[in-house]
């Protein structure tokens, strides 16, 4: 079945070659064409540099060349559509084949159920018991993080608690910070 599988991709890309090759060769021809426009504008732009009146005669070029040039892309861009089409195609033959393999092949058999183990007579330890010690770190873990937490909410707590002291202390006896003094407008310099 993997033979007829291969043999249909076989035939897919040998169809495809005629294709490619006439594509290849096109494309060629196109990248000639466009390396000759470009040195032909490119050597009419040169003699535009040479005139008094560059920038005009060098606009009238470059909207020449891309005129040039777009007639070229057009093809180009047929000849991309006709080789995104050839791959499509060859790939919906290729999944079609493989379908058809799919197909001819017999059903595989039905997997037999998993049997469940029972634990030996002997073995009356929990499965839980190997993770004990590491749920045992785990907790421990968690109580030491929780103790540094709830450290570092009282020494908050106890900082507020001497800011609030120092602002009540200030307000007792009657501290306030002085305005600034008024500065004299600065005059307008004269334009």
């Amino acid at each position: 079945m993997k033979i007829l599988h291969r043999l249909a991709c076989c035939c897919a890309l040998l169809a495809a070659l005629p294709a490619w090759a006439d594509a290849s060769a096109e494309r060629q021809r196109i990248d000639r064409e466009r390396q000759a426009i470009e040195a032909r504008f490119a050597a009419e732009e040169a003699a535009c540099r040479e005139r008094f009146v560059v920038t005009a005669c060098v606009d009238e070029v470059k909207v020449r060349k891309r005129q040039a040039l777009g007639g070229l892309r057009s093809q180009e861009l047929m000849l991309d559509d006709a080789d995104r089409k050839a791959r499509a195609a060859a790939r919906l033959q290729a999944i079609e084949a493989k379908r058809l393999e799919a197909q001819s092949r017999p059903p595989a058999p039905p997997q037999p159920a998993p049997v469940l183990r029972h634990p030996l007579p002997g073995a009356s330890a929990p499965p839980r018991a190997a993770h004990a010690p590491r749920e045992t770190e785990e907790a421990q873990a968690a109580a030491r993080r929780a103790a540094a937490a709830e450290r570092r909410r009282e020494e908050a707590e106890a900082d507020r608690a001497k800011i609030a002291a120092r602002e009540a202390e200030r307000q007792a006896k009657g501290k306030k910070a002085a305005p600034l003094p008024a500065q004299p407008p600065v005059p307008a310099s004269a334009p």
